[in-house]
């Protein structure tokens, strides 16, 4: 049985806090003379988001609970919605520290913290052909 997300119907990060960054599958090797040389050094590596999110000071604990024993500090996958493309999708994420800190959090009112976090999602779902090639016929 997959781990999930603890709030998953009050999971709405703040947009304009919202970043990603496609990691690298090459590497580039410089030299004095000549063109560079590019070699893939793999197929695949997660995708990481960055983001913030606003939850209630009551749900603070449960959701630091469930970071240290459920998904044992960050070790473990679980299942989240995560915002890709133009719709929320399930997606295999863990939660990756930024820095020295895996989440970090700040008082926006009386009853709620906004938490800065970076997640790491396993598979980045795949835009469906028919999609892909109407997009692709578009510009």
């Amino acid at each position: 049985m997959a781990l999930e997300w603890p709030f998953p119907d009050r999971f709405r990060p703040q947009l304009d806090s919202w970043e990603f960054r496609m990691p690298s599958v090459t590497r580039r090797t410089q030299f004095d003379d000549g063109e560079d040389r590019v070699r893939r050094t793999a197929h695949f590596r997660p995708m990481k988001q960055r983001f913030e999110i606003d939850i209630l000071r009551s749900d603070l604990a449960v959701l630091c609970r469930w970071f240290f024993e459920e998904t044992d500090g960050g070790r473990l996958w679980f299942e989240l919605p995560a915002f890709v493309d133009d719709d929320y999708v399930t997606v295999e994420a863990r939660i990756i520290e930024q820095g020295e800190d895996a989440m970090t959090g700040r008082f926006v009112g009386d009853f709620e913290y906004r938490l800065s976090l970076e997640i790491e999602i396993r598979r980045l779902p795949r835009i469906e052909d028919a999609r892909y090639y109407k997009r692709q016929g578009d510009r």
